[in-house]
């Protein structure tokens, strides 16, 4: 497979970020990997674990130097990093991150005046149960719908390129509006979300738990 980036940064070695990278380093599609975040336990752990080359504490060091930066974590905190990151980045890098709902951090890129470095949003569905590094693998993606919001800022060589990662990290890429792509995931992700807390919080309130079965596990997974 033909390198794409010469080097990564994940901020967020967690499931989703440490299962890209470890796809990509298989693939050969990225050279160097460096990982950035909240506890330096789990960063010495993705390191054992070779999910990434090395890491640092201080997230303006972890981008430097990095053509493709990730931000792998809660979207609210995504916002943050990103307008946090992009007033500083004076090199051609590609951002993009991995949540669920895009107009937000969209607004920040759109807001930008920074003319090197480019955000395109970016929606994985996949996942499992658990998180982690520990729980991040390979195959995560595969034959899994990958979602890209680009929108009329972006450069058609940084959207074929990214589409391009996905696609070696064998997700099937499919592009949206922003817009249309909040809407979409707010009726068949986000609303079932809060039925099944709610239904949780109904049950936890009265006598009914001791005769749930199958159904409501499935249902509140």
């Amino acid at each position: 497979m033909t390198q794409l980036f010469e080097q990564m940064t994940i901020v967020g070695v967690g499931l989703i970020g440490g299962s890209m990278a470890r796809k990509a380093r298989d693939e050969g599609i990225v050279k160097k990997f460096i990982g950035f975040g909240r506890t330096k336990e789990n960063l010495e752990n993705a390191v054992s674990l070779g999910v990434i080359d090395r890491y640092e504490s201080d997230i303006f060091k972890a981008v430097q130097g990095s053509d493709l930066v990730v931000i792998a974590t809660p979207v609210e905190k995504s916002i943050n990093i990103l307008s946090d990151l992009l007033p500083k980045l004076d090199s051609e890098t590609i951002i993009t991150d991995v949540g669920s709902v895009k107009g937000k951090i969209v607004d920040i890129f759109r807001g930008s005046e920074n003319i090197n470095a480019e955000f395109i949003g970016g929606h994985p569905i996949a996942g499992t149960e658990s998180s982690g590094v520990e729980a991040s693998f390979s195959s995560l993606f595969e034959d899994h719908v990958t979602i890209l919001t680009p929108i009329e800022r972006n450069s058609n060589s940084s959207i074929e390129k990214l589409k391009n990662f996905w696609v070696s990290l064998g997700a099937r890429v499919e592009f949206l509006d922003p817009e249309k792509h909040d809407r979409i995931l707010s009726d068949i992700s986000h609303l079932p979300h809060v039925v099944a807390y709610a239904l949780v919080n109904a049950i936890l309130n009265g006598d009914g738990i001791s005769y749930a079965a199958g159904g409501f596990k499935d249902f509140t997974r």
